[in-house]
């Protein structure tokens, strides 16, 4: 295996804590650091591998960022687990839709007998054209 060297500046603290570890442990100082830095820097890889599947899962990055970020391809049941997911989330969005749509009717109802059946007549009429332009443009 090929190995590179560097050099980090720790504080005395920290290396007297490391000390304490490495003695009582008695394992050499150099060999118990390289151990936790593995460790560590292998959970922060796998983390950071965990979220950008997730991101791409949840459709906020694409097959080429999620390419981009790590280096290989998105996996046939990533796919199918992102298709799922961007479904039931426009099924979430149209069933919320739908409760503004039938609450502002609702509320049509209430301001007719109340004498304010023309304002909110044009506000149903305005959320009725931005859920047909939301439709158009989902169905592209």
């Amino acid at each position: 295996m090929e190995t590179e060297q560097f050099n980090i500046r720790l504080s005395k603290a920290l290396i007297h804590d490391i000390e304490f570890i490495t003695q009582n442990l008695k394992v050499s100082r150099n060999e118990w650091l390289k151990i936790k830095l593995a460790e560590l820097i292998s959970k922060e890889r796998n983390n950071m591998l965990q979220d950008f599947d997730d991101w791409y899962e949840q459709g906020r990055i694409d097959d080429l960022g999620y390419k981009d970020a790590t280096g290989i391809i998105p996996t046939q049941t990533m796919k199918e687990n992102r298709g799922r997911y961007i479904k039931m989330k426009a099924k979430g969005r149209e069933a919320a839709n739908k409760y503004v749509y039938n609450m502002m009717k609702e509320a049509k109802i209430q301001a007719t007998s109340e004498g304010r059946a023309e304002e909110i007549r044009e506000e149903l009429k305005k959320f009725e054209e931005e859920l047909e332009k939301k439709k158009r443009k989902s169905k592209k």
